[in-house]
């Protein structure tokens, strides 16, 4: 592990926006598909954004200090977040 890692912009840039746009969703009391209207993407885009709001604390912890493998890609993470069980997205992930 190096000694001062640096989280993937890309994989803090994707969970910050899952978060925002879950806030603006539920704030709002809006559909999927309004959201992605407004935001000019696709329904789909943002559910699969969305899936990662349901990762588990320990694996959003790695994700945002930098400590997460670099193999690690978003796609995984987003397909680990499938598992609502949080010990299962940790196997998935091999953590």
């Amino acid at each position: 592990m190096p000694e001062n890692p640096e989280p993937k912009g890309h994989i803090v840039f994707a969970i910050g926006q899952a978060y925002h746009w879950h806030q603006e969703i539920t704030a709002k009391n809006l559909q999927y598909s309004d959201l992605a209207k407004q935001k000019n993407v696709t329904a789909g885009f943002i559910r699969r954004y969305l899936k990662l709001t349901q990762l588990c604390p320990a694996i959003l912890k790695l994700a945002l200090t930098g400590q997460l493998s670099p193999m690690i890609t978003l796609h995984q993470l987003s397909n680990a977040a499938k598992h609502l069980e949080w010990q299962k997205q940790m196997q998935y992930l091999g953590l």
